[in-house]
């Protein structure tokens, strides 16, 4: 699981398990579980648990993930990099400046889409654990 969302009374709740360990992880899980609160929550008893590396047929979880991906600008980045067979590193950091995204948000889109490999994304340094640490 990576996060959840719920509501405690009239707040709600986020949940981030950390179980990637990976900025763009962070970032996509907590994108995902807001779109749940903005879209999908008509009464405060529902309770959403999410595992973003599975693949679900459900139609609330796929419109958190559509949100999920607007707010964080990646349908551009998956449209930017469909010209490259296998994206190079340069571009990717050189596109992430050019939009202000940092480099690992661009490399969770592109794994998400298929333009890169698992394998490639865990050899980055993208980690989320040191900077929360730092809050």
């Amino acid at each position: 699981m990576d996060g959840a969302s719920f509501y405690n009374e009239d707040n709600p709740v986020i949940v981030y398990t950390m179980r990637y360990n990976r900025i763009d992880n962070f970032w996509f899980t907590i994108a995902h579980e807001i779109a749940h609160i903005l879209l999908h929550f008509e009464d405060k008893s529902e309770l959403y648990l999410d595992d973003t590396e599975t693949a679900c047929e459900d139609k609330k979880e796929q419109e958190a993930n559509d949100y999920a991906m607007k707010m964080l600008g990646t349908d551009e980045v998956i449209i930017h990099f469909e010209r490259y067979m296998r994206a190079p590193d340069q571009e990717i950091y050189s596109y992430a400046n050019e939009v202000g995204l940092h480099p690992s948000i661009i490399s969770g889109a592109l794994k998400f889409a298929g333009l890169i490999s698992q394998t490639r994304m865990n050899k980055k340094d993208f980690k989320v654990d040191k900077y929360l640490s730092q809050i």
